[in-house]
């Protein structure tokens, strides 16, 4: 009896007193279940989810960060970039007019004079743009700083010399000096250095940009992986060579892959052709006009300083040079025909502006100054001013036509990455549908 008793007790079943405790689970039954077919393909399914939901996710962060890249360049590379080109430009070119103003006694000509509180006006509303695209504290934000301190010094230097000079005083050449001194030394660096900031900015945009993103890559292969054992697994588990849901979701995935490699290839090419054909040639030009802006204000300051202008000569000389090796540079390298037409014909105005400086100087040099003064300031169809004019004039059409193609180019590569973001987002849907079909319907045969 007591044996009975005993056995009694050790079989009492859960709930009971002496059994298991209700509602408690045995670790080796969910142990057991997992061992089991449909268990199996319940893990294989969860697995080929996760993976699939990872790389989903994956691509899309990928996808986000490269579109809000390409479309800062879309816009134009950036505020900053072209706000510190205009910067540049129109500080150099109101230093090149206000120079030429003087040469006709600083009174003078009206469109010269407002040309010149054009420029300054471009200058400062470029400088407020600019100031909306950095952040505080940056170097970019000290280089604004820089530039809204000593705008109104210039101006202010070039309004006492002008107004010294409209009383006859030959004091009005030293401010003038001192205000082109203050443009060279101080603000034309201040824009440069806000430009290659930005010029940085940009390269490693394109680089993150174009690069191949290999986490979505390695991601993408080993889901297709996955898929691939687990098509195996269940061919030797259900003896059945194909299974459509699987099937399906592989080849989702493999599309998937083309669709990314063929998105980053697209875009790499067309930020490619963009830095070739845009951002590189938009340097070369800007430069260029940059160079022939300060030859114009030399060339002008040294009839200024009556006699007295050897420093500004020397500087023409090598701001002449230099614009003419940049135009040769850009000459050569450039593919295309119509820029290389642009530059052949900025070049015979370069010539011609050379001829014509070579006989101001002459007349200079022999006590006919104010032959000089005509010379140079002459607007006849053939004069120096004419010839300048042309070639600036041409300079900036270039530009905009390169920062237009730049534009273009980021743009079709923006396109690229928002159809790749829309194919990897339906394409891992189809997979991730696929695959739950798939194994659930082989999940099923076993209830």
């Amino acid at each position: 009896m007591a044996s009975t008793d005993l056995w009694l007790v050790e079989t009492a079943p859960a709930g009971q007193p002496g059994g298991e405790p209700a509602g408690r689970h045995h670790p080796h039954r969910r142990v057991d279940w997992a061992r089991t077919a449909p268990g199996r393909l319940t893990m294989i399914l969860l697995v080929i989810v996760a993976l699939g939901g990872a790389t989903g996710l994956a691509q899309f962060l990928a996808w986000s960060q490269r579109s809000a890249l390409v479309h800062g360049m879309a816009t134009g590379s950036s505020p900053l970039g072209l706000s510190a080109l205009d910067i540049y430009r129109s500080l150099s070119d109101a230093d090149a007019t206000v120079a030429s103003d003087f040469l006709i006694g600083g009174t003078g000509d009206p469109e010269l004079r407002r040309r010149y509180l054009t420029d300054v006006v471009k200058a400062a509303e470029a400088i407020n743009v600019a100031a909306g695209a950095v952040d505080s504290g940056s170097a970019a934000a000290q280089e604004l700083a820089t530039l809204n301190i000593h705008l109104p010094m210039y101006t202010g230097l070039v309004e006492s010399a002008r107004s010294i000079s409209r009383q006859g005083h030959a004091l009005g050449a030293a401010y003038l000096r001192e205000s082109s001194a203050l443009m060279r030394n101080t603000l034309l660096p201040a824009a440069q250095r806000l430009y290659d900031t930005d010029k940085g900015g940009l390269a490693s945009a394109q680089r993150r940009a174009s690069a191949v993103p290999w986490v979505v890559v390695l991601m993408v292969l080993g889901t297709i992986g996955a898929l691939v054992l687990a098509q195996r697994r269940l061919a030797r588990m259900t003896k059945r060579r194909l299974n459509w849901g699987l099937l399906a979701a592989t080849a989702a995935t493999v599309a998937c892959l083309a669709v990314t490699v063929a998105a980053t290839v697209t875009a790499r090419d067309n930020l490619e052709e963009g830095r070739r054909h845009g951002s590189e040639d938009v340097q070369i030009l800007a430069e260029a006009r940059t160079a022939a802006l300060q030859a114009r204000a030399d060339e002008a300051l040294t009839l200024v300083a009556r006699g007295g202008g050897r420093d500004f000569e020397e500087h023409y000389q090598a701001a002449m040079a230099r614009l003419d090796g940049l135009l040769a540079q850009a000459e050569a390298d450039v593919s295309d025909a119509a820029l290389q037409r642009t530059v052949r014909i900025v070049r015979q105005q370069v010539r011609t502006w050379a001829g014509l400086h070579r006989k101001i100087r002459d007349l200079d040099d022999h006590g006919q100054y104010t032959d000089a003064v005509k010379l140079a300031t002459s607007q006849d169809a053939g004069g120096i001013t004419i010839a300048y004019l042309r070639l600036h004039d041409a300079l900036d059409r270039e530009i905009a036509q390169r920062n237009t193609i730049f534009a273009d180019t980021a743009e079709q590569a923006r396109r690229a990455i928002v159809w790749w973001g829309a194919g990897a987002l339906a394409l891992t849907l189809i997979q991730l549908l696929g695959a739950a079909l798939g194994l659930q319907r082989r999940i099923a045969e076993y209830r």
